[in-house]
């Protein structure tokens, strides 16, 4: 996102991308964004304002958004984990555990899950905000004239897809087609191959498997990963009840929202 082009920010426009959650933590932010170590992290979030006409030569998605209405979509920090402060012992048993291959990624992933349930229900408490809007049910104080108001969301990692275990038991949409989105995650690094490569270089110099498996995405990690949610969080719907706070009402206005029924 800190590379992003002017083509770039008309797409989230025209995609009615109304928020983007930013999942690195400051030392990621800091790097992607070439700060010094001690510059404040917000300083390397990128700006999202809409492209004025000029700025781009795209001028059928100017035409989507409408001309003359210029707004920002609100970038948001919302680190998972912060790793900036591991100790070299913390870091060597992170790259220990890479080294495992599928096992280590699973086991990350479950982390992920313990450690996030305030960042995972900060993008739920959003698309709430958002359904609620679209149904006339929110309050005068949960709307916000001044705001970009696109319904969808953007989550911003560092390379892979962070929330493809949200259908779990919340949608209906089978694993095997979970897994299968997340496997294209592979797809869409291969413009950034070279960049993550030499990021993670020293990384290979210590453990080559580790290297690997970072830069992987594989069906079967997250089938692993899906039936771990489903026998320790009780699913989806368990984890977001039980981590994030939200209840059974909240969810099913967020699923209503995501769900489409299928055309005859």
């Amino acid at each position: 996102m800190n590379a992003i082009t002017p083509e770039g920010k008309a797409k989230l426009f025209e995609l009615d991308i109304g928020a983007v959650f930013d999942f690195r933590d400051d030392r990621e932010i800091r790097r992607e964004a070439r700060l010094p170590a001690d510059a404040d992290p917000v300083l390397g979030l990128p700006e999202l304002k809409r492209p004025k006409p000029g700025e781009i030569n795209v001028s059928d998605d100017l035409a989507a958004f409408g001309q003359g209405q210029y707004g920002e979509i609100p970038v948001i920090r919302n680190p998972l984990k912060d790793i900036t402060e591991y100790t070299p012992q913390e870091t060597m048993k992170l790259i220990t555990r890479m080294g495992r291959g599928d096992d280590g990624m699973v086991e990350l992933y479950i982390d992920f899950l313990n450690d996030g349930g305030k960042s995972f229900g900060n993008i739920m408490r959003f698309l709430l905000k958002q359904a609620k809007r679209d149904t006339s049910q929110s309050t005068p104080e949960e709307q916000d004239t001044n705001a970009w108001h696109g319904t969808a969301c953007l989550v911003h990692c560092h390379s892979r897809s962070s929330l493809s275990f949200m259908d779990n038991g919340l949608t209906g949409v089978p694993d095997s087609v979970i897994a299968h989105d997340y496997a294209l995650t592979r797809i869409g690094l291969e413009p950034m191959r070279s960049i993550l490569e030499n990021q993670f270089k020293d990384l290979k110099a210590v453990n080559q498997e580790a290297a690997a498996t970072f830069g992987s995405s594989r069906t079967v990690v997250m089938m692993r990963f899906l039936e771990a949610l489903k026998t320790k969080y009780g699913g989806a719907r368990g984890y977001f009840k039980e981590y994030s706070g939200l209840t059974d009402d909240e969810l099913d206005i967020i699923r209503n929202s995501l769900v489409v029924s299928k055309k005859d």
